[in-house]
């Protein structure tokens, strides 16, 4: 990185490096106390997921099973239960029924629309990589106006 300087004893009465210090400090302890509390969090998260996952899960699976059902029985007495009307009204809730347009895509839609030339119906994402752009020669940089500079970095370490 750079290099390295030790204070000696007599800077470390300097106010400068006593303000440093106990900023330092303080960080050490607050990154303690979150990591601690974090970690105390996680364990504490896992076991109530414990607790409850499988129950859930039992129910989740039971919901979609019986969802799958009424929807088979829908489908197989659409005559019977929607003869007159969309809406069915019963004492626990309401069946429904309607119809709409739906598009079946083939699989090779994107070479087809890009064939014709029809963008509108493509979703592109483009992004500039900024780790391949970063190792570019200077003269790559220049042409599309980026520019390589030096940059002052403060980080800290904090002595556990």
């Amino acid at each position: 990185m750079g290099k390295k300087k030790t204070m000696d004893s007599r800077l470390r009465g300097n106010d400068i490096i006593k303000i440093a210090e106990d900023l330092l400090e303080k960080i050490g302890e607050a990154t303690f106390e979150i990591d601690s509390k974090m970690h105390d969090m996680g364990v504490e998260i896992e076991a109530v997921k414990t607790k409850y996952q499988a129950h859930i899960n039992e129910w989740k699976n039971n919901l979609a099973d019986t969802e799958k059902d009424l929807i088979a029985l829908m489908k197989k007495n659409k005559r019977v239960l929607f003869d007159a009307a969309d809406q069915v009204d019963l004492d626990n809730g309401v069946l429904l029924y309607s119809k709409k347009l739906h598009t079946k895509i083939p699989k090779n839609a994107v070479e087809a629309i890009d064939a014709q030339g029809w963008e509108d119906g493509l979703k592109r994402t483009v992004a500039v990589d900024r780790e391949v752009v970063s190792a570019w020669p200077v003269e790559k940089l220049t042409v599309i106006g980026a520019e390589r500079t030096e940059k002052e970095v403060f980080d800290y370490e904090v002595n556990r």
